[in-house]
């Protein structure tokens, strides 16, 4: 079964949800990196003399690890849930929208970002982070492949939602997504 998805991957706005979730992991990874040579630095340092808090040391350096563990399994990005999602059950998302934030200090522009929403049909959902420049973009072509699909959000929709996630769909999924 080929993916609807699939012929689709080249597209710009498909490259920019896949390059939100790598940068994402990269992130997420950092942090990990951060922890783990904290606490072993800390470790280091304090093992002799302080072993409470090398202590400490080492259970930060373990959550390191940790993530490290559960960041490997999401690799290949491949599989990771928004790109499964979108590939095998693109069906299943009823309602997206987006949603951007101006920081504004003092009234001055600073930082712009922004974050795009795929609601599912059984109540869960998946959340991209996008800079707002790219938000329209990919907006718009998840809007044409998946037009049984509600976009955009309002209050109205958001109680359809609470009430029955179904009350959002457009039209019924054909075929071409089989």
């Amino acid at each position: 079964m080929d993916s609807f998805f699939k012929k689709y991957q080249k597209h710009p706005a498909y490259q920019h949800i896949l390059w939100s979730i790598q940068r994402d992991w990269l992130l997420r990874f950092l942090c990990a990196t951060v922890l783990e040579l904290a606490g072993a630095y800390t470790f280091h340092i304090f093992f002799s003399e302080k072993p409470l808090w090398s202590a400490v040391g080492l259970v930060i350096a373990l959550g390191g690890m940790f993530m490290y563990y559960f960041l490997l399994r999401e690799l290949p990005f491949s599989k990771h849930p928004i790109v499964t999602q979108l590939e095998e059950q693109p069906y299943d998302i009823v309602w997206l929208y987006t949603v951007r934030t101006q920081r504004m200090p003092f009234g001055l522009k600073l930082f712009e970002s922004g974050l795009l929403y795929l609601k599912l049909i059984d109540g869960s959902h998946h959340c991209i982070s996008l800079p707002s420049s790219k938000l329209r973009v990919v907006s718009h072509f998840l809007h044409r492949r998946l037009p049984h699909a509600s976009v955009g959000y309002n209050e109205e929709r958001e109680q359809w939602y609470q009430a029955a996630p179904e009350l959002l769909l457009q039209e019924p999924p054909n075929e071409r997504y089989n």
